[in-house]
């Protein structure tokens, strides 16, 4: 069994797992040259040879514990019927809707996201049996944010502008895409995907009444129905920027792990955060651009806060395009030189 399966299962192992958001990416060589393959983004994603080579990139080079499925949150929009553009310098583009008609599921479109899956899943059973293999989606109210929106927004206070105009229109959207969220994710499960993340990248957003409400009880309707069909999965949730409401949503949305960003102190999350959810993080992207000695300082000293409980090492957010291989190299060198053990005997 993957390391890190056991340590969301509760287990005390003497290395911490790791593995990193967007560890298959742009910061790349290997990555760079097969995207260069295809001539969209999108099209990309929905190649599943293609999307299996670049999920299995990263464990050719770093010791890392897990693979994600290389593909995007705005896939399920896409497989909606909203037309979706990918834009280096602009980011993503979206054509904005004002409510749920004319949204029909292609499930052609998700199924290529499935094949990748039963793909990497076969591979990896045979090239990296001990590794894990992980599914995810966008959260509803981050992919809604993105449909209402159009392209990314510091603040979405246009999303929530609309929401409070068009507040059945919005509950509508949060309602379908929670639904499809949930059966996109039971599918990853039936492809092969031992492991869900579930990102919502614009928690930040949303004043606290709102967090409830878009936020807290969507995740934990996906949770709910994903378990309800295939057992105990193990499930994490990332709730970026939600601050000292990251403790009442991993608490309410019954998820088993809940990943840090980087503006929380881990010495805080160890003192508050439920003994029966595991934590993840939380280094800051940035810090990979500084030397070894910076990246191995800041990196003990989560390891240090989590010595004696389950841990899951990350990243605060994603590997950034230009981040140099070296220090992400060095940083996996440094958690896989850590053995909890020896903090937990003395």
């Amino acid at each position: 069994m993957s390391i890190i399966i056991e340590t969301m299962r509760g287990t005390k192992t003497k290395e911490v797992p790791v593995w990193i958001m967007r560890q298959a990416g742009r910061y790349l060589p290997e990555y760079r040259k097969l995207r260069a393959t295809l001539p969209s983004f999108m099209e990309f994603c929905l190649n599943p040879e293609a999307v299996s080579e670049a999920t299995i990139q990263p464990l050719k080079r770093f010791n890392l514990d897990a693979a994600i499925i290389f593909s995007d949150i705005l896939v399920l929009p896409y497989a909606l019927g909203i037309n979706v553009e990918f834009h280096d310098k602009e980011g993503p583009q979206l054509e904005r809707i004002q409510g749920i008609k004319g949204l029909r599921t292609d499930s052609r479109i998700l199924g290529k996201v499935n094949s990748a899956l039963k793909i990497t899943r076969e591979k990896m059973q045979k090239e990296f049996p001990n590794k894990a293999l992980m599914g995810f989606a966008g959260a509803p109210w981050t992919v809604a944010c993105y449909m209402v929106e159009g392209k990314r927004s510091r603040d979405f206070t246009n999303v929530r502008k609309f929401y409070y105009s068009n507040k059945q229109d919005f509950k509508d959207i949060i309602s379908i895409l929670t639904e499809e969220t949930a059966r996109h994710l039971i599918n990853q499960v039936k492809s092969g995907a031992q492991i869900i993340k579930i990102f919502d990248s614009w928690a930040g957003t949303l004043t606290p009444d709102l967090f409830e409400k878009f936020v807290i009880e969507p995740t934990r309707k996906i949770v709910q129905a994903i378990k309800s069909e295939v057992g105990e999965i193990p499930i994490i949730g990332f709730a970026k920027g939600a601050g000292f409401m990251t403790f009442e949503y991993a608490k309410m949305t019954e998820i088993n792990c809940v990943a840090i960003d980087q503006t929380m102190k881990m010495s805080w999350v160890r003192e508050n955060l439920s003994q029966d959810i595991i934590p993840q993080g939380n280094l800051d992207n940035a810090l990979l651009f500084s030397g070894k000695s910076d990246i191995e300082e800041e990196t003990m000293k989560i390891l240090d806060t989590f010595s004696d409980r389950p841990f899951i090492f990350n990243l605060g957010h994603g590997v950034l395009p230009e981040t140099p291989v070296e220090s992400v190299e060095h940083l996996v060198r440094v958690i896989k030189n850590y053995k909890k053990c020896s903090k937990i005997n003395k």
